[in-house]
């Protein structure tokens, strides 16, 4: 389950909305949108409602900690993870849509690892998109997967 924050943040962000236009969809000042995805204010039912309302979601999912939809169905075998880390490096991989969803999620989040791998400067990317990402990775896909393929990119560098 993740906190409340977090559930918000990754909600706010698949949807598209700025925390300005969720203020105002909610009729709550920004910096209380802001608090909220911060951790930093307990919020009501009533802002809760207000809330998930403003991003058209029920709250009870914003309490349970219910993520946007991701690639909760992959399974990290070797030869899924083999195919994602080849496409990652810029081989050819048969891919399936799956595949093609995990590695929407890995690619932010291992962008510096890629680019000594790749011989690409990383990109300049702002912080809040890592930070979805890697949350979304965290809810999704979970700790043990992110550390195979890291491993899997670790060896592939070895080669290299």
């Amino acid at each position: 389950m993740f906190p409340l924050g977090d559930t918000l943040y990754l909600w706010r962000t698949q949807r598209g909305v700025t925390q300005q236009a969720l203020a105002r969809a909610s009729e709550l000042p920004r910096p209380a949108v802001s608090a909220l995805e911060r951790g930093a204010l307990d919020p009501t039912l009533r802002t809760i409602r207000r809330v998930a309302d403003g991003l058209g979601i029920p709250p009870g999912w914003l309490v349970d900690g219910r993520l946007p939809p991701g690639p909760s169905a992959w399974r990290a075998t070797r030869a899924s993870v083999e195919r994602v880390v080849a496409a990652l490096v810029g081989r050819p991989a048969r891919l399936s849509a799956l595949d093609r969803r995990v590695i929407a999620l890995l690619a932010p989040v291992l962008r510096s690892r890629l680019a000594m791998l790749t011989g690409r400067a990383p990109g300049r990317g702002r912080v809040r998109h890592s930070r979805a990402a890697w949350l979304l990775v965290q809810g999704h896909l979970g700790d043990a997967v992110l550390r195979a393929v890291v491993a899997r990119l670790d060896k592939e560098a070895q080669r290299r």
